[in-house]
């Protein structure tokens, strides 16, 4: 008698084998998704704007949405225009952003997702240091392309701000 109902059956074994696999591309797709999201902010910090505007498919779209009421958003299209305006992050002394929470829904080679963000930016003189600190939401949508997977669009949605005096 046979004690592995797995072994038993053929069929069961390949659905096993088919299922495990699905989990295993699933768990890698959210992984590299990740990485995107930790890349866009390395990046930033280093204002890395080539590579940074290498995460983005050639006609992706940057959009930042302001929390005051009457702003209008402003949006960059494709990454000669992103990477000009991440270049202009050079006017901080340093940029710091902490990538907290990760949602994505994946369909295929699509997938969205939001990203919270902390994002600091330091400047001023050394005895007059600010903190300028951006509580961001990036509401993104991906596809996946030959090389892994690109922004399509991502909407930087800033939640509130703070300024914060800078001690050291």
């Amino acid at each position: 008698m046979e004690s592995d109902a797995v072994g038993a059956d053929p069929a069961a074994a390949v659905a096993a084998v088919a299922a495990v696999a699905d989990v295993a591309a699933a768990v890698a797709d959210r992984l590299a998704l990740l990485d995107v999201a930790y890349a866009y902010a390395r990046f930033a910090d280093r204002i890395d704007a080539e590579s940074l505007g290498g995460l983005f498919v050639e006609d992706g779209v940057l959009r930042i949405l302001r929390p005051r009421g009457g702003v209008a958003p402003v949006e960059r299209v494709g990454r000669a225009e992103i990477i000009s305006a991440i270049k202009r992050l050079d006017r901080y002394q340093s940029t710091f952003h902490l990538v907290g929470n990760h949602y994505y829904e994946i369909d295929g080679d699509e997938a969205t997702g939001e990203v919270y963000c902390v994002a600091h930016h330091v400047q001023g003189e050394p005895d007059e240091r600010s903190d300028h600190v951006m509580m961001i939401r990036y509401v993104d949508r991906y596809r996946r392309e030959p090389d892994g997977w690109r922004i399509l669009e991502r909407e930087l949605h800033v939640d509130w701000t703070e300024e914060r005096v800078v001690t050291s």
